[in-house]
């Protein structure tokens, strides 16, 4: 893993204009961090033992994601199908069906939703935040959601003398 071009996280410090003090940081970043032990594809378990959750990421690049808090909900979610833990269900007015959890999984996931605010995931966090995708997974509201449904999005590339600005799509209503 390496910086992707435009992401630097707050954490680093000041972004310095060399390409090798830029590496630097970085590596010195990455050797603290808690390891990633690879399960399948980009899914990996974090590594720190002392955590009380051992978060399963999604790791694609800089685009960092909670796809689990432990490996046991990751199944769940991952393996929902092949466990007959939905039911299907048609919508009349859309025409289509959707899946529906058993009440039994919904139960689960709520508990798991409830205890969300406060988790941490050492230096992992703040790279998982910088992504806008990440926030719901500590049970955060991302910067400039004003309650309106909208996708929050960051630019993918960013110049070195840019300031990374978070902005909102919004789907066709």
């Amino acid at each position: 893993m390496s910086p992707s071009r435009g992401v630097w996280l707050k954490f680093w410090g000041a972004r310095p204009a060399s390409v090798k003090e830029k590496e630097r940081i970085f590596a010195d970043w990455f050797a603290k961090a808690p390891k990633l032990l690879p399960i399948t594809s980009h899914r990996f378990l974090v590594s720190q033992t002392d955590l009380v959750d051992r978060p399963v990421l999604s790791v694609y690049g800089s685009d960092t994601i909670v796809y689990g808090w432990d490996l046991r909900l990751y199944l769940l979610y991952e393996i929902t199908d092949h466990l007959d833990l939905y039911t299907p269900v048609f919508d009349e007015e859309d025409q289509c069906y959707y899946a529906e959890y058993r009440d039994e999984l919904t139960k689960v996931f709520d508990i798991a939703r409830q205890r969300l605010p406060g988790k941490d995931i050492p230096y992992w966090k703040e790279l998982i935040l910088y992504w806008s995708s990440g926030w719901s997974s500590f049970g955060l509201t991302p910067p400039g959601d004003n309650g309106e449904w909208g996708q929050p999005i960051m630019p993918t590339f960013i110049l070195d003398d840019q300031e990374a600005i978070q902005k909102t799509f919004k789907g066709f209503e």
